[in-house]
């Protein structure tokens, strides 16, 4: 699992290093990415732009920690999401470590248990906002992930948690 942190400001940096550094008991890689002149001094791998950077971490990476405004990463990501079955987690985290934040792939690329994870790591609150999650209801994707399944139909699916939000009462065969 290849893990990816990119920051845009030295407080930001050096966040990112800490959570590196605590992430690290893991066998996964984990690269920092940090901007050309805002770096932490730490192990890092500088850029200039983060725009022709995104494209390669999105392909590449299962998980992207962005340790920067929400805005500037829905707008970087924009052009290379493709669909919750192949998207990595993307989660999201301001500089001071006040919130995390689930962006993209909650479900499916374990965002939303990333995000709770990386907020304990960082003393940060966690951002859901899934209907699945903040309503405690077990999702069928996320089921799905933990069992290494595959998800039939992603219309079905929609419904599906739809209905479970709602009260409905819904039979899984395996």
């Amino acid at each position: 699992m290849k893990t990816s942190i990119l920051s845009v400001s030295v407080r930001g940096a050096k966040l990112g290093q800490e959570i590196k550094e605590k992430l690290l008991s893991s066998s996964e890689e984990i690269v920092c990415y940090e901007k050309e002149g805002r770096e932490s001094g730490g192990e890092a791998i500088t850029f200039a732009k983060m725009g022709s950077l995104m494209e390669e971490i999105f392909q590449t990476s299962d998980r992207i920690l962005c340790i920067m405004a929400t805005g500037i990463v829905v707008r970087t990501i924009a052009p290379f999401i493709v669909h919750k079955s192949a998207d990595p987690a993307v989660v999201v985290m301001d500089e001071r470590a006040n919130f995390a934040i689930s962006l993209l792939s909650g479900h499916l690329g374990g965002a939303n248990e990333w995000t709770e994870e990386l907020a304990k790591l960082a003393g940060a609150t966690s951002v859901i906002t899934t209907a699945t999650d903040v309503n405690s209801i077990p999702a069928p994707d996320v089921l799905a992930r933990k069992l290494a399944l595959t998800v039939d139909s992603f219309d079905a699916l929609v419904s599906t948690n739809a209905a479970l939000v709602n009260g409905e009462k819904v039979y899984y065969y395996l």
